[in-house]
Formats: C-alpha cells, structure tokens, sequence
C-alpha cells in the first residue's frame, strides 16, 4: 500500500486554462493504463488502495481529481459527460494511446459517461465497483441523508456544501485537532453494514488511513467543488443507461449485497439497462468492504478484459 500522505499530484493546464491534477500508482513500467474514477467526498489520493495490486499485475493507475476537489479546478455548471474531455485530455498529456477506466463508489457515473463517450479505439474497457447510478432508479434503502442530498444538490447545491462543512469540511481542514475529524467520519461508518463496520474498524488494505487522507484532500478548499459532485448524480446524466452500447467483454460491474450506501437494487436496475454487461455481487459484501477487500481480484478481472 501507498502512503497517501507522501503522493504529490501531477498538473496538466487543460485548454479552457483549468488546472487537473492527479496522482499516478502501480506499475512504472506497465503493460496496461487504467484511469481510476475516485469515490465521493474524495480525491485522487484514493488511488493508493490499488497500488500494490496494480504494481503486481502491471498496471499503472492514472487518478485525476475532479474538478473542485483536490487540486483540481472547480468548473460550475459542469456535466456529467465533460468529463470525458478531460480524460481525453490527460491521456493525450500522457501520450497513452488506448486504456481502461474504473469507477469506484461515486466515480461509478463518471465511468459510465466515459464509457458511452470515448471511442472503444481509446477506451478499450470499463468497470464500476460499488458505483452509484442514476437516482431516478430509485433511492429506497439509501440513508436518509444520502437521499436528502442527492435530492437537494441539484437545486441548491450551496446548501449541500454548507452542511458538508458542517458534517465533516471544518473538521477535516482542523488540522490541529485531527481527531475530531475521524471521530465525524467513524461516526458515518456506523450506520453501515456490520461487514464494512468491521473492515473499517480493522483498516483493512489500509481503508481508513486512505480514505480519511482522501477526504481531506478532497475538501481543503472547501465543501463546494464536493456539492457540486453531488449536483451532478441527482442530476439528468445527459444520457439514458438503454442508450449507452456495450460490446462484448467490455463492461464489468460489481457490487455486494449488503450494501448500504448503495442499494443492489438500484444495480440490478442498471445492469437490466445494460445488456451484455458482466455483472457479479458479492452476498457477504456491503460497500466499503468489497472495495477495501477484493483490490487484487478486481484489477486481475479488469486486466482480462482489457487484454481480451
């Protein structure tokens, strides 16, 4: 595992003169290129769960940070679909002909995007663990808070960034009492499944330490590029999931059973939008713990389609 603290970003200057950073892990010799979507609240930082799995199987992750977390550019009025822009960008910058991408958790929709906008010629193969999907799927089992805010951020995203300084912004930024900001994120943790309360407990692969640095990479200029991000899942994608095409052993997509943040009823519906997508979940899984858990096993599926 990657200390998070001690990976410095990257910086391309993209043409409208925005700045994208983002963190490079894996393999310094790699055989295959993946771009690496992070979760939400967080930032490229959270690339490093993978970084062990990926120098393994000779794989580089490239990890941006989206725009307004991190030290990326805070772009309002964004969509869903201008992300692919800067991703076309980024591997241009990096001279990578043909890749992969992945989506964890809240970077699910922005390799959905990716995966219905870029050329199968660019982006050979894609796939979303634990990945949110559109809200008009259906929210129910969700926390009431996760519902509240995808249901706001679309209309009033500035109130959703004052109640994220709220929860966690403020304590994340104190860094001289970091304690009061993990005690606000174990808190969070607590109303999940028993499964992800114990792999967080026991940061497993690291989970804990990653994702609290993550977080408060995310959000050291503030909640708002982070509300925006939430603007964007409650949001229209610009696209219907029944318009994206997928070829064969292209798409993978998993998620566990006893996932809280994210109900499996809400991926069933999107994979039954899909068709020809490779579906698998987890029955002893909820969300953290398929993602801190299986960082091997998902890379090694990754890299056979990509090679497939």
């Amino acid at each position: 595992m990657a200390d998070p603290k001690e990976q410095s970003a990257q910086t391309l200057t993209l043409p409208d003169g925005r700045t994208l950073a983002y963190s490079v892990y894996g393999s310094p010799t790699p055989s295959l290129h993946i771009f690496y979507f992070h979760s939400y609240p967080a930032s490229r930082v959270e690339g490093a769960l993978f970084q062990d799995a990926a120098l393994d199987l000779g794989i580089q992750l490239i990890c941006p940070d989206r725009p307004g977390m991190g030290s990326s550019t805070f772009l309002p009025d964004r969509s869903l679909l201008d992300w692919s822009q800067d991703v076309l960008a980024l591997a241009d910058h990096l001279s990578i002909a043909q890749f992969g991408c992945i989506g964890v958790s809240g970077g699910g929709p922005y390799t959905i995007a990716c995966y219905h906008k870029i050329p199968r010629s660019r982006l050979t193969a894609a796939a979303v663990l634990a990945g949110i999907w559109p809200t008009t799927l259906g929210t129910q089992g969700m926390p009431m808070e996760s519902r509240l805010m995808l249901f706001l951020a679309p209309w009033v995203p500035g109130l959703v960034a004052a109640g994220l300084d709220y929860g966690i912004g403020k304590a994340a930024r104190d860094t001289e009492h970091p304690e009061a900001y993990a005690a606000a994120v174990n808190k969070s943790i607590e109303s999940r499944a028993g499964v992800d309360r114990d792999v967080w407990r026991e940061n497993k692969n690291g989970i804990k330490d990653i994702v609290l640095e993550s977080m408060r990479e995310a959000l050291k200029d503030g909640s708002t590029g982070a509300a925006h991000d939430a603007r964007v899942y409650g949001s229209d994608w610009g696209f219907s999931l029944s318009d994206v095409k997928v070829e064969e052993k292209s798409l993978l997509i998993w998620h566990g059973k006893q996932d809280h943040n994210v109900p499996l009823t809400m991926a069933e519906k999107a994979v039954a939008l899909l068709p020809g997508s490779q579906f698998r979940s987890f029955p002893d899984d909820g969300h953290t713990s398929l993602i801190a858990g299986k960082p091997m096993e998902f890379l090694e599926e990754v890299k056979a389609l990509l090679e497939g």
